[in-house]
């Protein structure tokens, strides 16, 4: 005999298993969207700077740099690096913008002081990527940070494993089945069915 599922399928989702494993499902998918772009943008980056160690040398000139201070809030202030050098790369002036790719943890001032406009200096270029360059190597001991993202969105994956593991058992535990012989009013499990 045929089973049809009960037409009062929402009071299913009021099940206490189902209702955490919704929540939980709800919150681990959320942390996994706000946490998974952040994750393969460092994750490449960091890639990218390990590698710079393997970039060619190259004769540049600083033609900019200064530090630019700007309030955020009421009573913080960024600094942020305005550097700019030039350099020649498959037969052609490129201009660098980065000193180093991920990581730097040197102030802004000191960069500013050792690297005047007009100094000549060594940055390094990606050989696949011209435009690429740098004038430090490598990442600071603060490259490691990347590795934050991919493992808190690690996490919420397997908050959103184990949510859905909780609502399949969750339903597997209280079916609400009907026969068709059945009043529609009495819900019937399973096993009790002919």
């Amino acid at each position: 005999m045929a089973r049809k599922q009960a037409d009062d399928f929402p009071v299913q989702l009021l099940n206490p298993g189902c209702l955490v494993g919704g929540i939980g499902l709800a919150l681990s998918v959320s942390v996994l969207l706000f946490t998974s772009i952040p994750s393969i943008w460092l994750v490449n980056n960091l890639a990218i700077a390990k590698d710079t160690p393997n970039w060619t040398p190259t004769p540049a000139t600083i033609t900019r740099c200064e530090t630019q201070t700007t309030r955020q809030g009421q009573h913080g202030r960024i600094t942020s690096l305005l550097l700019e050098y030039q350099y020649e790369a498959d037969g052609s002036q490129r201009t660098g913008t980065r000193y180093a790719w991920l990581g730097n943890t040197t102030p802004a001032a000191t960069i500013v002081t050792t690297h005047p406009v007009g100094a000549q200096v060594t940055c390094f270029v990606d050989p696949a990527h011209p435009d690429r360059a740098v004038l430090v190597q490598g990442t600071d001991e603060g490259g490691s940070l990347g590795m934050f993202f991919p493992i808190v969105a690690g996490v919420a994956l397997l908050g959103v494993i184990a949510s859905l593991i909780a609502i399949a058992r969750s339903r597997k535990a209280e079916p609400m089945f009907l026969t068709e012989d059945d009043d529609e009013s009495e819900p019937v499990s399973p096993a009790a069915s002919p």
